[in-house]
C-alpha cells in the first residue's frame, strides 16, 4: 500500500476578475448543460423530480431527503452546478453538492475520498452560511464563508476544479478557496463522483420544520468535464498527461491577488486539518 500511495497525487485551479472584491451575480439562463444529473433511485419522486426547463427539484419532507448524482467517476476535472436553496426557517438541514468516492464506507476509512460543498440551514432565516471541506486519510479541513448574496433569493453557481497540486472551491466562476496540497499531508487518493442532496442533520438539536410544507432545493445547468476513471482507480502521476484538460491550469499571480482579496471578505473560519 505504501509503495503505491507514493506514486499518488491530486487536485485543481481556477479563474477570477483582477481588480477588487468580486460582485456576485446570479445565474442567468444559457449557460451549457452537461451530463445530467439523475435522481437516486430510492429517493423517490416525492423527494427528487424533473421540472420543466431543465430544472431538478430536491424534497426534504419528514420521511427523508432528496439525492441525484452521475455515473460517472473521475480523476481530476471540474464541476459546477447552479442551485438555489430553501428560503426561510432551514435549521436542522443541510443542502450539498460534492465529490465523493464510491467504495470506502466511512468518511473514517483512511482510503476515503470526499470533496465537499455545505450549507447548513439555521432558524433566523438569515442566509446560510458557505462550507467547503475535504475528507482524506481520516482527517478533514473545514473552512466557511458568508457570502454577499442570499443563496435562497437566486440562483448562483458553485463548482470545484482540481488538478495533481490543488482544490478550488468557486462561486460564480470565482475562487472562494484553494487548498494546495503538501508533501506530507493528507489528500483524496480515489476516483470521485459529483453528487447532490438535501438531508436533515442528525448531530443538532434543532429538527427541520415543515409547518409550511417540505424544504425545497431547485438545481440546474449541470456541468462535468474530467478524466474518466473507474471507481476502483488511484491518481498516478503517469496519468496525468493523458488527462489534459484546462482544469489542470495554475492560478496566476493577478488571479491569486483577486482570491486573496475575496477570501479576505467573506472568510468566517478556517479550521485546517483535524481528525474527521
Amino acid at each position: 500500500m505504501a509503495s503505491v500511495m507514493a506514486a499518488l497525487v491530486l487536485i485543481a485551479a481556477c479563474a477570477a476578475p483582477a481588480m477588487g472584491v468580486p460582485r456576485f451575480r446570479p445565474r442567468t439562463a444559457g449557460a451549457t448543460p452537461g451530463p445530467t444529473m439523475a435522481c437516486d433511485t430510492w429517493t423517490g419522486a416525492a423527494l427528487c423530480s424533473v421540472l420543466p426547463g431543465g430544472v431538478t427539484e430536491l424534497v426534504l419532507n419528514k420521511y427523508g431527503g432528496g439525492a441525484m448524482q452521475i455515473p460517472n467517476h473521475y480523476l481530476t476535472g471540474q464541476f459546477s452546478m447552479d442551485m438555489k436553496l430553501p428560503a426561510g426557517n432551514s435549521g436542522g438541514t443541510a443542502t450539498t453538492f460534492y465529490l465523493l468516492d464510491s467504495i470506502t464506507p466511512t468518511n473514517k476509512d483512511p482510503r476515503h475520498s470526499e470533496v465537499d460543498i455545505e450549507f447548513f440551514g439555521n432558524t433566523t432565516g438569515n442566509p446560510m452560511l458557505f462550507a467547503t471541506n475535504i475528507f482524506c486519510g481520516g482527517f478533514q479541513n473545514l473552512a466557511q464563508f458568508r457570502l454577499p448574496f442570499d443563496p435562497a433569493a437566486a440562483y448562483h453557481n458553485y463548482g470545484f476544479r482540481w488538478n495533481t497540486r490543488q482544490i478550488v472551491w468557486l462561486v460564480d466562476g470565482q475562487p472562494i478557496r484553494v487548498l494546495n496540497r503538501t508533501p506530507r499531508g493528507p489528500w483524496p487518493l480515489l476516483a470521485m463522483k459529483p453528487q447532490s442532496s438535501i438531508w436533515a442533520t442528525p448531530w443538532t438539536v434543532i429538527k427541520p420544520d415543515f409547518t409550511f410544507g417540505p424544504l425545497k432545493v431547485f438545481t440546474k445547468n449541470f456541468v462535468a468535464q474530467g478524466c474518466p476513471a473507474l471507481k476502483t482507480q488511484v491518481m498516478a502521476a503517469a496519468m496525468v498527461p493523458r488527462c489534459a484538460g484546462a482544469w489542470n491550469a495554475q492560478l496566476t499571480p493577478v488571479q491569486l491577488a483577486a482570491y486573496a482579496r475575496l477570501r479576505k471578505a467573506t472568510l468566517v473560519v478556517d479550521y485546517g486539518w483535524d481528525k474527521a
